[in-house]
């Protein structure tokens, strides 16, 4: 009798063992599962809520800030075409100049890369102290030609040292040059900003 009761009672303490094994192993599993992985980032669209802009007659769309303007430029007083986006109204950048982001059709029989030259060349003539750097890349899957200008000439009316990017590109038979620039003194206000919006331009299929 004896030893069926003490034999019971060693199957009792295996299973409730086994029990106690098992609990532990699925619970091991679950605090790995929710609390061990690393779970991803959400990373944040700063540009969700932008404006978009686009141009079925240059074929492209960019997003951009939703308290900025954006100003067709056919009629405008600053380019004969294109378009600019900006913080300040067009007046302001007229007579004060200021920081911008502005995409324009080209319209040369140079390559993007002598049009780029080119371009250079006339900034020299108004700041001959203005520096340049040219290279290879890609925007949106296209080949281009970047510039970046420190010393920006558009800057010196107000006598501020200004500094920007320019972009040259043809997809097709569209040949756009895009352009950014801000004072020094704003790089951490706008170069972020311009950065962003470059991102988000595409051309439309």
């Amino acid at each position: 009798m004896n030893q069926k009761i003490n034999k019971s009672g060693r199957n009792s303490k295996t299973i409730w063992m086994i029990v106690f094994v098992i609990i532990l192993f699925f619970g091991v599993i679950f605090a790995w599962r929710y609390w061990g992985v690393p779970r991803e980032k959400v990373i944040e669209d700063e540009t969700a809520n932008w404006k978009i802009y686009r141009s079925k007659l240059y074929n492209f769309e960019i997003k951009y800030p939703s308290n900025w303007n954006a100003f067709d430029l056919t009629n405008s007083k600053i380019f004969s075409v294109g378009v600019t986006f900006s913080p300040f109204s067009e007046t302001y950048l007229e007579e004060k100049g200021g920081a911008l982001f502005g995409i324009y059709p080209t319209y040369s029989w140079k390559t993007d890369r002598e049009y780029a030259q080119s371009m250079i060349e006339g900034f020299k003539l108004l700041n001959p102290d203005m520096e340049s750097a040219m290279s290879d890349t890609s925007l949106c899957g296209v080949p281009a030609i970047k510039v970046e200008i420190k010393k920006h000439p558009i800057h010196m009316v107000n006598k501020q040292e200004g500094e920007g990017v320019l972009y040259f590109l043809t997809k097709d038979d569209k040949r756009l040059h895009i352009n950014y620039h801000y004072p020094v003194t704003e790089r951490e206000r706008y170069k972020l900003i311009f950065e962003q919006m470059l991102s988000t331009f595409r051309f439309l299929e």
